[in-house]
């Protein structure tokens, strides 16, 4: 994959559709399309356990596996990864999906 920055990136239109949201120049987003950190800021300070259960999801390989880290039955993890992707507003499920939520758990660990 290329890095933000390289020759190799897409731009512009090409980035936005694929989700990448990477580009040459940064341009501030308005209030209605913030990007996935924010959007997982969002959504933790209403659902406290958002965190906790995505990182677990992401971090392995099956629901069954995340609600077994959890503690909790594989459709209680299920019922949460829906609500989480209604307010995220994307498929985590989805290999984009998830390597979006995987980009937005890490830049939260970035020192800011």
């Amino acid at each position: 994959m290329p890095m933000i920055g390289s020759s190799r990136c897409r731009t512009g239109d090409q980035a936005s559709s694929a989700g990448l949201g990477c580009s040459s120049t940064r341009r501030p987003r308005p209030p209605s399309q913030a990007g996935p950190l924010q959007r997982l800021r969002r959504a933790s300070e209403e659902m406290p356990h958002l965190v906790q259960t995505l990182t677990h999801y992401a971090m392995t390989s099956t629901i069954r596996a995340a609600a077994t880290a959890l503690f909790v039955h594989h459709s209680t993890l299920q019922d949460r990864l829906d609500h989480a992707e209604r307010l995220l507003g994307w498929d985590i499920r989805q290999p984009a999906g998830r390597c979006r939520l995987q980009l937005a758990l890490a830049e939260r660990l970035l020192p800011r």
